[in-house]
């Protein structure tokens, strides 16, 4: 049960993780995007990227991945303490 329980607590520490990564990485998005429209009319890869922030991406999936994996451990981990007794 206990190695479980250390699992999901991994993976809730990793969606906080992940949360403040993101954040990081919008900001870097953002400046990329303004160097660009400075040096120049065309649209590069920051712009694009900066553009597509609302889009389902690699962050959104990790932080369902994150989520859904503690909970699943946790249940089970809840399962296996109430049958094993």
């Amino acid at each position: 049960m206990y190695p479980l329980l250390l699992r999901a607590a991994f993976s809730v520490v990793s969606l906080l993780m992940d949360s403040v990564n993101r954040k990081i990485l919008l900001g870097c998005y953002a400046t990329g995007k303004e160097l660009e429209q400075r040096l120049g009319p065309a649209r590069g890869a920051f712009t694009q990227i900066a553009d597509r922030i609302g889009s389902f991406n690699y962050s959104v999936f990790l932080r369902w991945l994150y989520l859904g994996t503690a909970t699943i451990l946790l249940i089970i981990a809840a399962l296996v303490h109430a049958f094993v007794r």
